[in-house]
């Protein structure tokens, strides 16, 4: 298959080896199908921290008004049970604007701003799509060009079953629409905030899966994170190094 060729290439420096090496010390490199079948009871134990020698003021909950943010907030949740149908282009080209689009231009692209917190305004994320059903999109791998708001087709095809297998087996992405795959350029953040930028890279990816989480449910659509997948073989899989730039993060998408 042909290689895709990558138009930003940025190299590690001497001081971001730190990052670089909790970064490769905490990919998974296979599956272990019994322990993910044999759940401890402490991993359900939900923990609260409290001050009970202190005086404490209890806030007002009894919300009468909520305004529409406020109730996707309250609806938000993560859902697996999608129903298999395919999702509209609108949809989906929503999906990607409101959560991770360009929402001020600026005077130039170097003031402009997305609907998510950057440190530094660095913007080190990219996002992928694995399309597997949507209207009038042919099945594939698909890069976000933010800049454009276009997709860009990498690889025809359909991959599901590499992600059944990529992401620990877990069947339920089955019936799911689309994939969102988040990827770090990590250099873009630690030129300026050295090792401490792969925080920030971190930081910035839950930002912008929570949009996706929230303009789901705006667009009644079902979301789902995902942590637990096979780093260097989806990386593979949209030819990344796993290096200078890695897929950190992945939801699921659907009706």
């Amino acid at each position: 298959m042909k290689k895709i060729k990558q138009l930003e290439i940025v190299r590690l420096e001497e001081d971001d080896k730190l990052a670089l090496t909790f970064h490769e010390n905490t990919k998974l490199f296979f599956v272990d199908k019994l322990k993910l079948k044999h759940y401890p009871s402490i991993w359900k134990k939900i923990h609260f921290k409290v001050y009970p020698r202190f005086e404490k003021i209890i806030l007002p909950s009894n919300f009468k008004r909520k305004s529409e943010l406020e109730k996707i907030l309250l609806k938000r949740e993560s859902r697996r049970e999608f129903n298999g149908n395919a999702i509209s282009i609108e949809k989906l080209s929503r999906l990607l604007f409101f959560s991770c689009g360009i929402s001020r231009k600026g005077k130039s692209w170097d003031e402009s701003r997305r609907t998510y917190p950057s440190a530094g305004a660095r913007y080190p994320l990219e996002v992928y799509i694995a399309a597997f059903n949507v209207e009038n999109m042919k099945p594939g791998i698909y890069h976000y060009n933010v800049k454009e708001h276009a997709l860009e087709i990498l690889k025809k095809g359909y991959f599901k079953r590499s992600f059944i297998k990529i992401t620990n087996y877990q069947n339920w992405i089955k019936d799911a629409s689309i994939l969102i795959l988040i990827s770090a350029v990590f250099r873009r953040m630690t030129i300026k905030y050295k090792n401490r930028g792969y925080r920030y890279v971190l930081f910035e990816s839950g930002h912008m899966a929570q949009n996706f989480y929230l303009e789901s449910e705006n667009l009644d659509l079902k979301c789902c994170a995902i942590g637990g997948f096979l780093d260097n073989k989806v990386n593979e899989l949209l030819d990344l190094d796993g290096v200078n730039e890695s897929v950190i993060y992945i939801l699921a998408i659907g009706e």
